[in-house]
């Protein structure tokens, strides 16, 4: 039977040298098909250093942050300063989830590898955010195509929550875009 349609493959790239981690890049990759042959590999990449510039350029409150979420849903880029990645070293080679890479992948037979973790909403240190995941996980992922506002409260403060679908069907890319602004701000 031949194959003639593949999947989109999704991965964050991490470098660490000197003891600084810094994630480089979130290729998608599909194999490409006609009828009868494979033609080769197609890709795209998005910059995450150049993703979370351009989330800081977003006007905004003060007290307000923008998060890029995956279908994970993990953060892929955000205005919070806290890292979005976090690396460990360890001598295991699995990974713990969808939004996890292990050394270990390219360099099976080495004794040490290191794992790194994009961040998880519902484990994100900010506390707002941690608050909306457990009650709201619904709006994490599948993308909305209409932005959505829903009012919620964290730590005794209201906080709007905004959330819309960022999406390119046709090479299967789907995130969403996720503002929390305390009611503070605008009052």
């Amino acid at each position: 039977r031949q194959v003639t349609t593949g999947g989109w493959l999704s991965a964050t790239i991490v470098v660490e040298a000197d003891g600084v981690t810094s994630s480089v890049l979130v290729p998608h990759a599909r194999p490409l098909f006609n009828a009868s042959h494979f033609l080769g590999i197609i890709s795209a990449s998005a910059d995450l250093d150049g993703t979370r510039s351009a989330l800081l350029s977003l006007r905004r409150t003060a007290g307000s942050h923008v998060f890029l979420l995956d279908s994970v849903p993990s953060i892929v880029a955000t205005t919070h300063p806290a890292p979005t990645i976090v690396t460990t070293p360890t001598t295991t080679t699995g990974v713990p989830g969808p939004q996890c890479s292990n050394t270990a992948e390219v360099r099976p037979r080495a004794a040490n590898h290191t794992l790194a973790c994009r961040a998880l909403p519902a484990d994100f240190p900010y506390e707002p955010l941690r608050d909306f995941a457990g009650g709201h996980s619904e709006w994490l992922s599948g993308a909305p195509a209409e932005p959505h506002v829903h009012k919620h409260r964290s730590a005794g403060h209201a906080f709007y929550a905004a959330h819309v679908g960022v999406s390119a069907p046709g090479i299967g890319l789907s995130l969403t875009l996720l503002f929390l602004m305390p009611e503070e701000d605008i009052l």
